[in-house]
């Protein structure tokens, strides 16, 4: 039994069937034509299946060394590498994948931004000096005072987004700072630009509660990826020296968990999927995420794989060590 198709063809193949019509048969043709591409078809989908199992398979391999590493298996007596805080991450986020808890109030969500938004690595790399480890939301108050030496960065009222650009800007005229100063990327400064235009942010976006901004956050989610970048270029516009990276960062640590950090570790461990040379920011985004979303990986999982796979990477067993995704140029 056979069922009748239609088929459409340009003017100039159609006046080509014309003049040798009597030696095709258009059926059977057209019927060999489908059933190669069709086949062509059957065997990429099951190459593509194979090679997202390699993919997957290679990103949990390096989960479960890493949750090694941060419990002490197979690292040597005495040999302390990992920073306190990476370990404690590590435990929580990929080994009992967990995700950070969404602040109950607005002196939380402003210190989790200090944290996100100060962790670019030139500063983080002095408040490390400062503390000892990676600063956290905890720990936030302890570096600021440090840095400024300003108690009230300890007091929890200050966080309150208003308050803290207040005390952002007494701090900025005591330490006899411009505003010209604050576009620079000295240490200081830098950091008072960080914390007033996010104080700012925040204190817009939560001025009738958290509730609404998190909902803010949530339909930008689910209207898809495109809806979810736009958000984080809205976020990042008002704010100096924070970009989308950094952004991203400040909403995953808020309990959101389809954001991704489109920069450092991430490049350096997809070569092969960063395969265009200019490939913008919002490209990494949609990439990331749609791959995530083909492996059934949670984005923030995958994120914090890679970015803890980046820094960790050469303390891995020798045979364990080097491991590669494969080659994900067909992937795209």
């Amino acid at each position: 039994m056979a069922k009748r198709i239609n088929i459409s063809v340009p003017d100039e193949l159609a006046r080509e069937i014309g003049n040798w019509g009597g030696l095709l048969n258009i059926s059977q043709v057209c019927q060999r034509a489908i059933s190669r591409e069709i086949e062509s078809l059957k065997a990429e989908k099951q190459d593509r299946r194979k090679f997202l199992a390699r993919i997957r398979e290679e990103i949990r391999r390096r989960q479960k060394i890493l949750v090694d590493l941060a419990n002490g298996i197979g690292v040597k007596d005495g040999e302390r590498f990992m920073d306190e805080t990476d370990r404690l991450h590590i435990r929580s986020y990929l080994e009992r994948e967990e995700i950070p808890q969404r602040p109950e109030d607005p002196r939380q969500l402003m210190k989790v931004y200090g944290s996100s938004c100060l962790s670019n690595h030139i500063i983080r790399r002095q408040m490390i000096r400062m503390i000892g480890r990676i600063p956290t939301p905890e720990t936030i108050p302890v570096c600021l005072d440090m840095v400024f030496d300003c108690p009230g960065f300890r007091e929890d009222d200050y966080w309150m987004p208003a308050n803290l650009a207040a005390l952002m800007t007494q701090v900025q005229k005591r330490k006899g700072i411009s505003e010209k100063d604050l576009s620079t990327l000295q240490f200081k400064p830098r950091i008072i630009a960080v914390l007033i235009d996010g104080a700012h942010l925040l204190d817009g976006k939560t001025r009738n509660g958290l509730e609404g901004f998190y909902r803010e956050i949530s339909d930008a989610v689910e209207t898809g990826p495109d809806a979810t970048w736009r958000f984080v270029k809205e976020m990042a516009k008002p704010v100096r020296h924070v970009g989308h990276a950094l952004i991203c960062d400040f909403l995953k640590n808020i309990g959101f968990s389809d954001f991704v950090r489109v920069e450092g570790h991430f490049k350096e461990e997809f070569p092969e999927l960063m395969n265009e040379k200019q490939m913008t920011e919002k490209k990494q985004f949609l990439v990331s995420l749609e791959l995530c979303r083909e492996l059934g990986i949670r984005p923030f999982l995958f994120d914090h794989i890679m970015y803890q796979w980046g820094r960790y990477k050469r303390f891995a067993p020798a045979d364990e060590g080097g491991g590669r995704i494969p080659d994900v140029r067909r992937w795209q």
